[in-house]
């Protein structure tokens, strides 16, 4: 093999990398249409949609580029990646938008709402322009948008009830845990098929999972 063709192999990963969000994308986006439609409110309805639709379309295009980009020109490999770390960015805004939709008011969750959004964009520049960045570096970022909304969890509490911030609060929980282990690509249990990275997709099925069963018991009760 000569070293044009060593360039562009992709490199090996395990092999269950992208499954879980290739089975998730369209179980999420499903969930969340049966959600919306058992909705009690066109709002309500929205905001379950939007949460689901944001979190399917991070496994979607997580499954796009684990699954079948690994075939593409390394071109057009490292324009799929991009677009899955930003990805991320754009479904945590989303999550924000949901829950503002049914669960926050006045300027504070407003504000909330703004912010989550300028940190989305700056998520998806910053993986546009420094993509080749330590994991480390971008969970910072990641770690900056999602712990701001520890703000308004006393007013969620009085709003969507204890078990709804409950489940929320321990989706995120997880959710961190797998991008600390998606940072520092350890622990890596079976790297031939089950390694750092899916821990981290484990994480995130859990956690989005989480996040939509908190907000569903609160619209849906």
């Amino acid at each position: 093999m000569d070293d044009a063709q060593v360039s562009v192999a992709p490199p090996e990963v395990p092999l269950l990398r992208g499954v879980l969000h290739t089975i998730f994308a369209p179980v999420t986006l499903f969930s969340g249409a049966v959600l919306a439609w058992m909705a009690p409110s066109p709002r309500a309805a929205l905001a379950v949609f939007v949460m689901a639709a944001g979190f399917a379309a991070i496994f979607g295009m997580s499954s796009v580029y684990h699954r079948i980009a690994r075939h593409w020109s390394p071109t057009a490999r490292r324009r799929a990646r991009q677009a899955d770390h930003a990805m991320i960015f754009l479904g945590m805004a989303t999550s924000y938008t949901s829950v503002w939709l049914v669960a926050l008011d006045g300027w504070v969750s407003d504000a909330l709402l703004v912010y989550a959004w300028i940190a989305a964009t700056i998520g998806v520049i910053s993986k546009i322009w420094f993509l080749d960045a330590r994991p480390t570096r971008h969970l910072a970022v990641y770690l900056g948008m999602g712990l701001v909304g520890l703000i308004v969890v006393p007013s969620l509490i009085n709003t969507m009830g204890a078990t709804s911030v409950a489940l929320i609060l321990v989706g995120s929980v997880i959710i961190t845990l797998g991008g600390i282990v998606f940072a520092y690509q350890r622990p890596n249990p079976i790297p031939r098929w089950f390694g750092h990275h899916e821990i981290f997709h484990a994480g995130t099925v859990v956690g989005c999972a989480l996040f939509l069963a908190g907000l569903a018991t609160f619209v849906l009760r």
